[in-house]
């Protein structure tokens, strides 16, 4: 297996933002390879959010997208990386296979009379691993009806050990 790590929001970060990532990695990465996002909360919450789109993967490639052990949060919103966008839905999934998103705190912000979605999985014969996130409603204005994980596709799903709270939808 050849897996590149880039490293993000980190002193000496191989990318500076999730986006910039993943405008730069995705494409055919099969026959064994895997890119892998590594998250840090060195330079705080990150204003940005990730948008899976133009990926080929197979059984053999997978697409990560964590925070190390050590640096991961403690079960609450306050400590570890931070993904965050000003507005809209921080993580959506919309192709590719074999996906981890794995350790995050990811926090909505739709604002007042919004809808959306914190974490948007719609692939189709996906295979995605959600586990050990923080997933969470930072703005629950008047009106605001928004949902933590929200699949519109059908496939392998697995959604293990995350916090999600503070949505009025599941």
């Amino acid at each position: 297996m050849a897996e590149t790590i880039s490293t993000i929001n980190r002193t000496g970060e191989t990318y500076g933002t999730l986006t910039l990532w993943e405008d730069a990695k995705d494409g055919d990465i099969t026959a064994g390879n895997a890119e892998v996002a590594e998250c840090y909360d060195d330079d705080g919450a990150l204003v940005d959010n990730l948008i899976i789109l133009g990926w080929t993967t197979d059984s053999d490639s997978y697409i990560k997208v964590y925070t190390p052990t050590a640096e991961r949060h403690n079960g609450t919103a306050a400590l570890g990386f931070i993904l965050a966008p000003s507005s809209g839905t921080p993580i959506k999934i919309s192709d590719g296979e074999y996906v981890y998103i794995l350790g995050l705190i990811l926090k909505a912000n739709f604002g007042t009379g919004n809808f959306g979605t914190t974490l948007f999985i719609n692939t189709s014969g996906f295979n995605v691993w959600i586990g050990y996130n923080v997933i969470y409603n930072g703005n629950m204005g008047t009106g605001n009806s928004p949902s933590g994980i929200n699949v519109q596709a059908n496939g392998n799903l697995k959604v293990y050990n995350n916090i999600v709270y503070d949505y009025n939808e599941t």
